[in-house]
């Protein structure tokens, strides 16, 4: 699930389900102290993960061959929202997915 809207930060979110495929960086694992203005009465813990998305336009590999040339910027992502892992394979000047 992604922001619709996530380009345009004046509007309020609305979530909207895609496909992505990207390349993990790294996990991170934090602390979040509790914080009684933020209505959080206890710490919390949270895994992320540094990803890198393909280009694919949201395209599923499971229905349809994907392919990609370009990257996105870095993002953050709970651990949770990765489904699994997948390869990839360089043709030419492209890389498709394997799902």
């Amino acid at each position: 699930m992604i922001d619709k809207y996530e380009d345009n930060p004046g509007r309020p979110a609305r979530d909207k389900q895609v496909v992505c495929y990207g390349q993990v960086h790294s996990y991170i694992y934090i602390m979040l102290p509790a914080e009684p203005r933020l209505n959080t009465n206890c710490d919390a813990t949270a895994i992320l993960v540094l990803v890198t998305l393909c280009k694919t336009n949201g395209q599923d590999a499971s229905l349809t061959p994907v392919w990609y040339t370009e990257m996105e910027i870095v993002r953050a992502f709970d651990v949770a929202n990765i489904d699994c892992v997948v390869g990839r394979i360089k043709v030419g000047d492209r890389w498709g997915i394997i799902d």
